[in-house]
Order: C-alpha cells, then sequence, then structure tokens
C-alpha cells in the first residue's frame, strides 16, 4: 500500500469506487490515509475551479497562478477568478488586488481605505487616495475605495455631481442648463405663439393653445380692453399641465370686452405672453406658483417633461424635452413646427405646408406648380399641369423671342420680341408694322420711307 495524502484532505470511509479505505497500510501505527493520488481532493474555497493549492504541494501562496495559467495556486483564493487575470503580473490577481495597475505583491494599506499603499495618493489618510474616473471626486471619500460611490450623483451615471458635466444627463452641459439637476427642463419655456383661440363650451368658454418648447405648463391672463389700449391683465388660473381651459366666469358687464393672454412655465422661467414684433410682452404680474404634481409620479409640473402622463424617470429617447410617454413625434423634435399648424417636423407630410397639400395631388403647397388642380395631370407632356397649362395640347414653352408670351398664347410675331398684339401688314410684304414696316401700304415700302414735305407720300412711294 502507499501511505500518501493526509486524512485531513480525504473523504473518510470508502475510496472513490466506493471499497473500505485501507487505514495505516505500512503498519507504523500512524493511522494514515492509504489512497491513489488521484483521489486526493484539493479544496476550492471560492469555487472557479482552480484549487487553492493547485499544483498540491501543501501550499497555497508557493505558486500562484498567471493569467491564464492551470495547475497553479489560485492567486485570489476567496474571490472568484477563473481566467487568473492578472494585469501587472504581481502574482494577486486583478479581482481582489488593491492596486490593480501597480506592482505590489505584499498588499499593503496603512490606512485600511482598500486602496494599496502603491497607488494611494495620501497613505495616511482613508479620505484620499486617486480620482480614476476622474470627476473630481475622490474615490475614497467615503473612506474606503469606491470610485462608484464618492460623492451624490443625481444621475446616477457613476460621475459625482461636482464632477458630472452634465448633472441631470438631459444632454445639455451644465452652464447651458438652466436647471442643472431637473431632467425635464434645460432651458426657459417658448411661447405658446400665435395660437390662442376661443370657442363655445357647454360649461362655459374653451380656450385653446399649443405648447411652446419645454413649456410644461401654462398660465392664462385675463385683462379689460381700454381706449387707449393698456395692458391691465391679471392671473386667471395657474400652471395648467394641458392645453386647454373652460372659463366658467360668464360674459362680461354690457359694454366691456375681455381679452386673454397665454405663457408658458416651467421650472427655470415664465414666457412671454404676446410680442407686437417688435417688443415682447410679459405679464404686469405674474401668476403665483402652485406646485403641483397632476400626475402623481413624484416630479412636479413644472419639471415634468410629461405633466399628465406619469413618468417617473422623465425617459426622453430623442432630447426633445417631450417625454417618451407623451412623446407625440417619436424620434424627432416635437417643438420643431416650420409651417406652426401643430405638428412635428419630423411627422408632417408637408413640413412647410400647413395645409398639407389642400388639393390632394401628393404636392406639398409650397412646391406646388398648379394650386388647386392635379399637378400630376399633363396631357401635353408640357411640364404644365392640365389646370394650369394656358395651350392645353400644344406645348407652352415655346417662346422663340423670349417675350414671355408663348406662341400657341397669341404671339403673333414669336420672331420679335416687341410684336405681340400688333402684327398688321396690309400690303401683304411679310413685315409687319411692329417689326419694322415703315409703309404698310406699300409692298415696295420697308425701310425708306422719307417724307420731307408731310404729304403723306413716301420717297419709296413715288413721291417725286
Amino acid at each position: 500500500a502507499i501511505d500518501v495524502g493526509d486524512t485531513a484532505l480525504a473523504p473518510a470511509g470508502t475510496d472513490f469506487a466506493g471499497n473500505p479505505r485501507v487505514q495505516d497500510g505500512d503498519g507504523d501505527t500512524v493511522a494514515d490515509v492509504d489512497m491513489g493520488a488521484y483521489e486526493l481532493v484539493l479544496l476550492d474555497s471560492d469555487s472557479d475551479g482552480i484549487p487553492d493549492d493547485g499544483d498540491a504541494s501543501g501550499s497555497t501562496t508557493d505558486n500562484p497562478c498567471a493569467s491564464g495559467q492551470t495547475g497553479c495556486d489560485d492567486n485570489c483564493v476567496n474571490v472568484p477568478n477563473p481566467g487568473q487575470e492578472d494585469a501587472e503580473s504581481d502574482a494577486v490577481g486583478d479581482v481582489c488586488d488593491n492596486c490593480i495597475n501597480d506592482v505590489n505583491p505584499s498588499q499593503t494599506d496603512a490606512d485600511s481605505d482598500a486602496a494599496g499603499d502603491a497607488c494611494d495618493s495620501n497613505s495616511g489618510n482613508p479620505n484620499v487616495c486617486s480620482d480614476v474616473e476622474p470627476d473630481l471626486c475622490d474615490d475614497c471619500s467615503s473612506g474606503m475605495y469606491d470610485p462608484a460611490s464618492d460623492g451624490p450623483d443625481f444621475d446616477g451615471d457613476g460621475l459625482c455631481d461636482s464632477g458630472d458635466p452634465d448633472d441631470d444627463n438631459d444632454t445639455v452641459v451644465d452652464g447651458s442648463d438652466c436647471a442643472d439637476f431637473s431632467k425635464g427642463v434645460s432651458s426657459p419655456p417658448g411661447p405658446p405663439g400665435a395660437s390662442l383661440t376661443l370657442g363655445p363650451d357647454a360649461g362655459g368658454t374653451l380656450l385653446s393653445w399649443s405648447r411652446g418648447a419645454e413649456c410644461h405648463t401654462s398660465n392664462i391672463y385675463q385683462g379689460t380692453i381700454t381706449q387707449p389700449w393698456t395692458y391691465n391683465e391679471t392671473c386667471l388660473v395657474a400652471e395648467i399641465p394641458g392645453t386647454e381651459y373652460v372659463d366658467t366666469d360668464g360674459f362680461p358687464p354690457p359694454g366691456t370686452t375681455l381679452y386673454f393672454l397665454v405663457g408658458c412655465r416651467n421650472v427655470c422661467d415664465d414666457s412671454r405672453i404676446g410680442t407686437d414684433g417688435v417688443t415682447d410682452t410679459f405679464p404686469t404680474a405674474a401668476c403665483g406658483g402652485v406646485g403641483a404634481d397632476s400626475d402623481s409620479d413624484g416630479v412636479l409640473d413644472v419639471e415634468d417633461n410629461c405633466p399628465e402622463v406619469a413618468n417617473a424617470g422623465l425617459a426622453d429617447s430623442d432630447a426633445d424635452f417631450a417625454g417618451d410617454a407623451c412623446d407625440a413625434c417619436p424620434g424627432f423634435d416635437d417643438y420643431a413646427d416650420a409651417d406652426s399648424d401643430t405638428v412635428a417636423d419630423g411627422c408632417d407630410v408637408c413640413p412647410n405646408d400647413p395645409d398639407d397639400d389642400a388639393d390632394s395631388d401628393g404636392v406639398c403647397g409650397d412646391v406646388d406648380v398648379c394650386p388647386g388642380f392635379d399637378d400630376n395631370l399633363d396631357a401635353d407632356s408640357d411640364a404644365v399641369p392640365d389646370g394650369c397649362d394656358i395651350c392645353p395640347g400644344l406645348d407652352d414653352s415655346l417662346d422663340a423671342d423670349s417675350d414671355g408670351l408663348a406662341a400657341c398664347a397669341g404671339d403673333c410675331d414669336d420672331t420679335v420680341a416687341t410684336c405681340t398684339l400688333d402684327c398688321t401688314d396690309d400690303d401683304s410684304d411679310g413685315l409687319t408694322v411692329c417689326a419694322g414696316d415703315c409703309d404698310d401700304d406699300s409692298a415696295t415700302c420697308t425701310t425708306d420711307c422719307t417724307d420731307d414735305d408731310s404729304d403723306g407720300l413716301t420717297v419709296c412711294a413715288g413721291d417725286c
């Protein structure tokens, strides 16, 4: 029998075949287990497939593995790392190395902040060690090395607020952002524009309008028209999350005319409520704050990019400050509307035509060749739609003398630009009056029409 191994390392009782183990085979009164070396069970504390004493030498530290090596001692006994990665080859695996980029086999850490002395900028202060991101916050600010939690991080992106260029992660950098810690707002709101309309409603007068950019709430003002005109409006209702309001105050007293104005508000500011084309008008006294959270998602309406639809995370995939939960034109800027038809350009079939192809010919109004008619109908193929063709069946473009009048449209002499109407040729000499026939009564007179004695008879016509 072969006395090898140690009972502390082998299962008791039977061998791997299920047979009773021979105890003390050499009879030296030492109860060693008789077993083949192949039956030796090696301890693997972190269950990563690399035994603590991978070379079965009896020591777990005499042959630490290099990156990718096997048959050696686990270089991180208590932390799984089946690949045994060791970037700086200091015999300590990366996953448990307190200085992953510096050779430090001893792992000395004088201030016990989990940042080894070899890479600790101040090994005597547990709150100071490094800034690997960098984000201007020390990785040991908490007293332990933890770059991911080295200071307040509003947007949870791993960069502490003091070093994060965009604290709310709204794609607008701090400094250009009017609200660094409000993901739903980046600038003061744009005005609603000339979009306010009034109409009847069962309960009173219905006011409706369109949103301006980042206009998360709206304030309505009411004033009385006076002569001469003065702005005297006061706040009617503040911070409406929608774009409609029913005024139930009834009709004004006889002889009184009311006017209404709407302005936008977000957490940064109020917008103008009107303009005369030169000067912007702001309310004489702005509406007070309300501080409501209409959709109960934990975000105040003035900061909420979907104030009427719950979206606590304020997700905004296309970064237009209209949240995904209420985005009218996903993938495009909801507030880009070149023709002011309340349809975002990215979803507008005719972004420069507010009537969106009024004649339904598939050609937008801003490039429509023949408004009111089908541009696609052109029977004579002269590039002029039939509905606007002045010469149906003929080519409108034939204009040899470039006088702007096509031959088919009544140009009586398409060889002389000055001849479009008076093309008289009484003497049938082929030359019209407007084309230079000085005596249209005589076919022989086309150029020398001298009549010095003013008797009405030209030289060429026989005046001797």
